[in-house]
């Protein structure tokens, strides 16, 4: 799982939600952001603290203690149907995580794909072709689905792109 913020604000958001999503898909989750947001000044509201039981993971590695002894291993050294395990884990992935947010394409003859700095330049470009008559758009990439792992049954993001159907950031 990817997620590609275009800010300081987004990227402390997302950070809370990729471990939320690192936890409930047992996948790791990369935030993939640009030179210049990651050096970048911005004020920043953190989102409030919350408790985490590291109880409720009956997977988690937590030491001894009084526990008893758990060994960790790949699965796929024991699962017969290890590469379909993950396939269905990559579809629930793609089915629910991918979010991306748009910017005036819903009459756009021309769509600019974008992410991190590039996409808040590209909406400054968007808007200044508006302004001399050009019908240009934008769809930014939040993240949340695999973005490198485009299947044929994939219609998330591609049927966005193509039907410039309206699903903003953070909605599934």
């Amino acid at each position: 799982m990817v997620f590609t913020p275009n800010s300081v604000q987004e990227s402390a958001d997302l950070i809370a939600l990729a471990f939320d999503k690192a936890e409930e898909y047992r996948n790791p989750v990369i935030i993939l952001s640009d030179a210049s947001i990651s050096q970048m000044m911005e004020s920043v509201e953190f989102p409030e603290m919350r408790e985490h039981d590291p109880d409720s993971l009956a997977w988690a590695l937590k030491g001894k203690g009084a526990g008893h002894n758990k060994r960790h291993t790949s699965i796929m050294y024991y699962r017969a149907d290890y590469d379909a395990y993950r396939k269905a884990k990559y579809d629930r992935i793609i089915a629910n995580e991918q979010r991306w947010e748009e910017f005036q394409t819903a009459d756009a003859e021309y769509i600019l794909v974008a992410y991190g700095i590039s996409a808040r330049i590209c909406e400054e470009a968007a808007e200044l072709a508006r302004n001399q008559g050009r019908k240009v758009g934008l769809i930014r990439p939040v993240g949340g689905s695999l973005l490198f792992y485009q299947s044929q049954e994939d219609r998330g993001f591609r049927e966005a792109l193509l039907s410039r159907h309206k699903r903003p950031a953070g909605t599934g």
